[in-house]
């Protein structure tokens, strides 16, 4: 049964179901009532913390990322570096590029501009609600909004398990800070107050006594509690400067005064009006299984199977509105014997009939396990349906084309293994010879597809074909004259014989990251042989060696 509260001066009864706090009706006063602890988890500038977490170059680097609008590329966050050199969000690129390439800003660090990716940023921020689902509390949520950066955490009945409230934070703080992410955390009695104090509060983990919560908000900015710049203008313009001067009105004079936004908001931070938290939740697997007490060895009928658990499958991927990428069959025999078998797609497929094709070019290089009893079919890895853009004059042809080469790399990757049919790829690396990384095609084109831009390598620009020789060597000893010390080269034995250089180009200094474990620092020149031979060299600082990388052809 439902407690009843009754109001001070007042004939008036309150039902109140566990919400936690209430008004007195038509009085002057708020009243409080214990509620749920909540635990507001805080990650300043998540896309940036996201980033420099993924990619090691950017850690040292002032970074700003760019977001596409109606007015063309524009920056979104900047981190603190970035803003100290005087870039601002809603800067235009172009005025980030002159800013960057200022003459006094050089020696400070080249100014890092990347893509925004909202999506990835949401799905990383989903990953770690899980993990604190799974580890602090079930009741685990993300923030609402386009650029969520916060996490809730219900404490109710799982702060015991800790040895209390101080030591589930701490150990909840100790994680994050092992995976270097910068947090700033509050415990209170509503998710208003806790977003509030993990915001605005001076300390960075800040924990609220039950029932202190109106106490602990009078001294933060109106910003607190979430109101909209328009309300903060007009608020700002009558000289209400904190929290504590609106909780001094009655609630009457605030309804009237100002806009319902304002009245929600504080009735949300005390706790009369509840804030919904949804928690996270695993996307529930999409299997398929056929059993039976005859066990069978006849490849017809197991591709009848297969086909038919590969169409449930796809109905299910199709009734959510996602492509099947990845899909494991496996078969279970008597003794115990198992036989799994993976199937990988370029592109998300909804015809059954093609996967069970790339399972049947399996068959061939693995037979069966013996008589199968059991089928597990189970799609592990979705994604939503891509539509490739047509052009202006698309005639077909070029879709189809691609498709054909999508569908070859499928049945050879099926048939050969996945580490068979292999790809070049760029790699961003200061060491020329580690430029280039070969990976299976199967794997780089179905991990983008399936996350964009997720663990991907940054974006390289391609050199001028004069810039890079066509041919790469491994670095070999060469002898260089230069007229003074550390200066330009001038001659070169090549091919047993002394060669004038009459023209160079450099130096160009290549460096590896702070964080490479062998550090490397090159000098490099394009030089121009008397007989036209173009070479790419480089010395040594360290020890004044030359060495030969590349020719031009």
């Amino acid at each position: 049964m439902p407690a009843q509260i009754r109001c001070a001066g007042d004939d008036s009864v309150w039902n109140w179901f566990g919400v936690g706090l209430i008004l007195a009706a038509e009085s002057q006063t708020w009243s409080f009532v214990p509620m749920p602890r909540i635990l507001c988890v805080w990650l300043p500038l998540w896309p940036i913390q996201r980033l420099r977490s993924e990619r090691p170059e950017a850690r040292r680097r002032p970074l700003a990322l760019l977001e596409t609008t109606p007015r063309g590329e524009r920056l979104a966050v900047c981190s603190p570096a970035a803003s100290r050199l005087g870039l601002r969000p809603g800067m235009s690129r172009a005025e980030a590029e002159i800013l960057a390439g200022h003459p006094l800003l050089k020696g400070q660090g080249s100014i890092l501009l990347l893509p925004m990716e909202p999506e990835v940023d949401r799905q990383c921020l989903h990953e770690l609600a899980l993990r604190c689902r799974e580890r602090f509390s079930p009741m685990t949520a993300m923030e609402e909004g386009e650029r969520p950066e916060c996490l809730f955490l219900d404490l109710d009945g799982c702060e015991h398990l800790f040895g209390g409230e101080p030591l589930l934070v701490r150990a909840l703080v100790r994680l994050f800070r092992a995976k270097e992410w910068r947090l700033r955390c509050a415990v209170a009695d509503t998710v208003g107050a806790a977003w509030a104090l993990a915001h605005y509060a001076s300390r960075s983990i800040v924990t609220v006594p039950s029932g202190a919560t109106e106490s602990s908000l009078t001294r933060l900015p109106l910003a607190a509690l979430r109101l909209p710049g328009d309300a903060l203008h007009t608020l700002g313009g009558l000289g209400i400067e904190d929290v504590g001067q609106l909780l001094r009105f009655a609630r009457a004079e605030l309804a009237s005064r100002f806009e319902p936004i304002v009245v929600q908001r504080i009735r949300q931070a005390l706790g009369i009006d509840p804030e919904l938290l949804i928690p996270v939740r695993e996307p529930e697997p999409i299997v398929a299984r056929w059993a039976s007490e005859e066990a069978t060895c006849d490849q017809a009928a197991l591709e009848i199977i297969c086909g038919q658990l590969l169409t449930d499958v796809l109905d299910v991927c199709r009734y959510r509105g996602i492509g099947l990428l990845q899909c494991l069959c496996r078969f279970e025999a008597a003794g115990q014997r198992r036989e799994t078998y993976t199937v990988e797609l370029v592109r998300p497929a909804e015809d059954a009939r093609h996967v069970l094709n790339l399972l049947v070019l399996q068959w061939e290089q693995r037979p069966f396990p013996g008589s199968v009893h059991s089928v597990w079919m189970e799609a592990t890895r979705t994604m939503a349906p891509t539509d490739r853009p047509g052009t202006l004059f698309d005639n077909g042809l070029q879709s189809a084309s691609c498709q054909d080469v999508e569908r070859l790399i499928e049945r050879l990757s099926s048939r050969l293994g996945r580490d068979a049919v292999l790809r070049a790829s760029l790699s961003p690396d200061a060491q020329p010879e580690f430029s280039v990384a070969v990976s299976p095609w199967i794997d780089a084109v179905s991990t983008k597809a399936a996350r964009p831009n997720r663990f991907s390598t940054p974006k390289i620009t391609p050199s001028l074909p004069w810039e890079r020789p066509a041919t790469l060597l491994a670095p070999a000893g060469l002898i260089v004259w230069s007229v003074v010390p550390d200066g330009p080269p001038q001659r070169v034995r090549w091919k047993d014989q002394l060669r004038s250089v009459t023209r160079w180009w450099g130096p160009e200094w290549i460096e590896t990251g702070w964080w490479e474990r062998l550090q490397c620092h090159r000098e490099y020149y394009r030089v121009e042989l008397e007989t036209g031979e173009w070479l790419w060299i480089f010395r040594d600082p360290s020890k004044g060696d030359w060495f030969l990388n590349g020719v031009f052809d």
